[in-house]
């Protein structure tokens, strides 16, 4: 079929992509995004350092149940 896209030949030195390459390298650059997002992340935001800092901020809030409930505070369900 004449007059389509893929059918005209590309300017000269025109870059030029399809729709299938277009969504393959947007693809490919968000995945890049988002891994290099992570990277950056969790280098700045060590694990450690946010399990420290959450567990600093449970510790001032007044009320909390503690972490571990202790043995004699279950309660027992028995069927009779």
């Amino acid at each position: 079929m004449a007059g389509r896209p893929s059918d005209a030949a590309p300017a000269r030195g025109r870059f030029v992509l399809n729709r299938r390459e277009f969504l393959s390298a947007l693809g490919l650059a968000a995945a890049a995004l988002a891994g290099a997002e992570g990277l950056i992340v969790r280098s700045a935001f060590p694990r450690v350092q946010a399990g420290a800092a959450a567990r600093s901020l449970f510790d001032r809030i007044k009320g909390l149940p503690p972490e571990v409930t202790p043995t004699d505070k279950f309660f027992v369900i028995s069927k009779n």
